[in-house]
């Protein structure tokens, strides 16, 4: 990362939310009943809660630092930033992270599994499987972070 940029993010706490995915009003709410979805979203009004984090995470495994910023979940940054300003730095944090040297498209091949680790990457489902049935199981572990 560029030092310059990871000074302005470095000690910085984000404001993380669902609510603009799960929330009632989100994106995955009410409005998106009857879509069609292959995945069954329960949407829920807790959804709304928020918690702090610092961008800037050690892996409690690998000893690593890294980004822990999704633009679709962080609402806002703390320490005296304007939301503007905060969406400014969230957005460039963002193109950043989705530089084609971080990427990785994997090419599906029947009977295939595959696995990550959420607090290391950010991922999106962008297609890459017809002819397979995309089915998906989801175990979360938690984690001190």
């Amino acid at each position: 990362m560029q030092a310059d940029l990871r000074a302005r993010i470095q000690g910085k706490l984000a404001i993380h939310s669902a609510a603009g995915a799960y929330a009632p009003q989100g994106i995955y709410g009410k409005a998106d009943e009857g879509s069609g979805r292959s995945m069954k979203v329960i949407v829920s009004k807790q959804a709304r809660s928020t918690t702090r984090h610092p961008l800037v995470q050690t892996h409690p495994e690998t000893g690593k630092e890294g980004l822990f910023s999704c633009l679709g979940y962080i609402i806002g940054i703390i320490d005296g930033m304007e939301p503007e300003e905060a969406l400014d730095l969230l957005t460039e944090l963002h193109q950043w992270q989705t530089r084609p040297e971080f990427q990785y498209r994997h090419k599906w091949q029947g009977d295939m599994l595959v696995m990550w680790d959420n607090r290391s990457v950010l991922h999106r489902a962008t297609g890459g499987y017809e002819g397979y049935d995309r089915l998906l199981h989801r175990t979360t572990i938690g984690s001190d972070w």
